[in-house]
């Protein structure tokens, strides 16, 4: 829900495993992430994948769970502030190499540094486009928003 990811149908896969009986989700691929404004959408409207989230989100205690872990993650490490900070960060790490990448496979610095920008632009306000989202998409009350979220909204 985070990275918006576009193409979420292809790249969602199932696991089972005899182990320990459970099974388990998880993306494959993101590369199409973080262009979409899209949020919670993106998960429940998944085509072939929405059966299951949609289920547990039903479950008022899993609700609850996952509401309060998402309020916990958009206060630390997934604040907009933490994001734009490790975009700047990472991107301070690899901006003496975009030169020469650019110079054996195409584009431009300039090009790159405005991709940069998009991406701290996308983290700009997503916190509270999540919180509607997720409210929205999971039918949460304005009194369950407000007990989860109150504090992170504006």
């Amino acid at each position: 829900a985070y990275t918006g990811n576009i193409d979420i149908n292809e790249n969602m896969r199932y696991y089972y495993t005899a182990a320990d009986g459970k099974w388990y989700c998880g993306l494959v691929d993101v590369d199409l992430g973080m262009f979409s404004f899209q949020c919670f959408e993106t998960v429940t409207e998944a085509f072939h994948h929405n059966a299951i989230p949609e289920a547990l989100m039903a479950n008022k205690e899993f609700r609850a769970m996952v509401a309060k872990r998402l309020a916990e993650l958009l206060k630390g490490s997934l604040s907009d502030e933490a994001m734009i900070a490790n975009i700047d960060w990472m991107a301070g790490i690899i901006r003496n190499e975009v030169a020469m990448d650019c110079a054996r496979w195409g584009g431009t610095s300039k090009h790159w540094e405005r991709m940069v920008g998009d991406l701290k632009t996308f983290c700009d306000g997503r916190a509270e486009r999540l919180i509607n989202s997720f409210c929205s998409s999971f039918h949460l009350s304005d009194a369950e928003k407000q007990e989860y979220f109150g504090d992170l909204l504006k």
